[in-house]
């Protein structure tokens, strides 16, 4: 009887409905609102300048269902008409979650040895950096000088050209940010102006982050698997690391390693992910639209996704075909698997190398994945709240290429990714299988010049 009563139960309330889901529709605006009368769907949002919409499909239809349902309908066609189909220009995709480097599933954790940090904290100097008083542990760190960045900042200069940083957004009020800063966008909260990470925290958690302070290096700890944090002694005492958003302080952490390459680059930030490192699609591709519209000449995707998009693709042309240059991480799964968007061919993808010159363990590899790769190891940056922290992951080591590239942009304006691709490869020698080598920014830049 129990058995019967749960089947009749289960019979009367129907079968389970399927939630509606969200898609992004390549259509021009006539075709897009046919479609949507057709098929029950609800335009949420386009971006500006394009032909692109994120739309609601019909509760009860599976996603397969209604991209066949869109794909397959003809602009304008008779509704009797069952056998026409002229393959009128539409493309569907369901608008995904997508990654930070550091947030891929099974991701490794990445800051096992913090020796490097330790050794850095023995020299409590301060210097100038720009005007502003620095940590030498982040202005002179040996990673930096590997690459060979002050020594091309002395031949060349430091000028250098808009990076735009699509990440977790950034903490404006650095006092090593204030100043090198241009508007960018909350995509989360859409929202115009500078996205700060600090908004992502809890009140309490916010608070003790607020107090900007220059009293470093009392102490550092494991924030999250790939950052280690180091705070001075009131931060410490209150923080609880677990109130922590995972992926807190990253978009602070890239902007800080462009900083410190391309002192004069002014820095765009976008924060189409939030605090948990995860973005959909359709803001992701809402910030690479923007950014090039907003004539970034440089656009830092510390990202990687496992699967291709066509839209995705198609906004990288866009910027390709704009003049601007999209550098993106590899990413961190220790294999020799193409990751997007660093797998595009108008995309400068970046691996990471250690202290040594040698390849990562946890970094992508493989000359057809990488073009040439950078250190990530103990990449000591800047971190929300006035604060530094060391980073690990190939997240850090595509901010030195993008660094890089928006230095040679001032010295060769009709720069392309063709000819950014160009100078990066001008590279050092470096052991492991990650294409053209490592970065020297030296030479990148004398590349540029001889362009």
């Amino acid at each position: 009887m129990k058995f019967i009563t749960m089947l009749f139960l289960f019979l009367a309330s129907g079968p389970l409905s399927m939630a509606a889901e969200l898609f992004i529709v390549r259509a021009v605006p006539p075709y897009m609102r046919e479609l949507a009368a057709q098929f029950n769907l609800t335009i949420l949002k386009r971006i500006p300048g394009q032909d692109i919409f994120l739309v609601q499909g019909p509760e009860g239809v599976s996603s397969q269902q209604v991209i066949r349902n869109l794909e397959n309908w003809d602009y304008g066609k008779d509704p009797g008409d069952n056998d026409s189909d002229d393959d009128d220009d539409v493309s569907v995709e369901l608008d995904v979650s997508v990654s930070l480097a550091e947030t891929a599933p099974n991701a490794p954790r990445l800051n096992s040895d913090q020796t490097a940090v330790w050794q850095a904290m023995q020299d409590r100097r301060m210097v100038s950096f720009q005007g502003t008083p620095a940590w030498t542990g982040y202005v002179n760190q040996p990673a930096i000088a590997k690459i060979r960045a002050a020594e091309a900042h002395r031949r060349y200069g430091t000028a250098a050209a808009t990076v735009a940083v699509i990440d977790t957004g950034i903490d404006p009020g650095h006092p090593l940010l204030q100043g090198a800063l241009v508007d960018g966008y909350d995509f989360v909260r859409d929202l115009a102006g500078p996205p700060s990470e600090l908004d992502d925290l809890d009140e309490e958690t916010r608070r003790i982050f607020n107090p900007y302070t220059t009293a470093i290096l009392d102490m550092f700890g494991e924030a999250n698997p790939y950052t280690t944090a180091i705070l001075d002694q009131f931060t410490a005492a209150r923080l609880d690391p677990n109130r922590l958003p995972p992926q807190f302080g990253h978009g602070t952490m890239v902007a800080g390693v462009i900083r410190l390459v391309a002192p004069g680059a002014k820095i765009m930030p976008l924060k189409p992910f939030g605090a948990d490192g995860r973005a959909k699609l359709f803001n992701l591709l809402q910030a690479v639209y923007y950014a090039v519209d907003r004539r970034a000449k440089v656009i830092n995707m510390s990202l990687s996704l496992e699967a291709s998009s066509g839209e995705l693709e198609r906004a990288i042309q866009y910027a390709a075909g704009k003049g601007a240059v999209v550098v993106a991480s590899v990413g961190n799964s220790g294999k020799e698997i193409m990751t997007y968007p660093a797998g595009y061919k108008e995309v400068i993808g970046v691996a990471s190398t250690n202290g040594a010159d040698r390849q990562s363990v946890f970094t992508n590899f493989g000359d057809n994945v990488t073009t040439l790769a950078a250190p990530g190891e103990a990449v000591i940056t800047l971190y929300p709240g006035g604060r530094y922290a060391a980073g690990w992951g190939t997240s850090f080591s595509a901010p030195m290429v993008s660094g890089a590239v928006a230095l040679m942009a001032r010295i060769y304006r009709p720069l392309n990714w063709e000819k950014a691709e160009d100078g990066v490869k001008e590279a050092a020698p470096v052991d492991g299988n990650l294409g053209n080598g490592r970065l020297d920014v030296l030479r990148a830049v004398r590349k540029a010049v001889e362009f």
